[in-house]
């Protein structure tokens, strides 16, 4: 979530080149946001799937590879 405000940040780029003429760069921060979102999303999911429990796991893996 702490994200998102990328998103915001990139629509209104993506506002200001369309009102501007400029479509290419237009197109492009478009694909950022869909760049942006699917990066988001990853990061959501795996902070989601982070439990204690995982956290200790990790941990214990961590130690044993150093």
């Amino acid at each position: 979530m702490k994200n998102k405000w990328i998103l915001d940040v990139l629509f209104d780029l993506r506002a200001y080149a369309q009102e501007n003429g400029l479509m290419a760069l237009a197109e492009h921060l478009e694909e950022a946001s869909f760049l942006a979102s699917a990066e988001i999303a990853t990061l959501e999911e795996r902070a989601a799937r982070s439990t204690p429990a995982n956290d200790h796991i990790r941990s214990e893996t961590h130690s044993k590879i150093i």
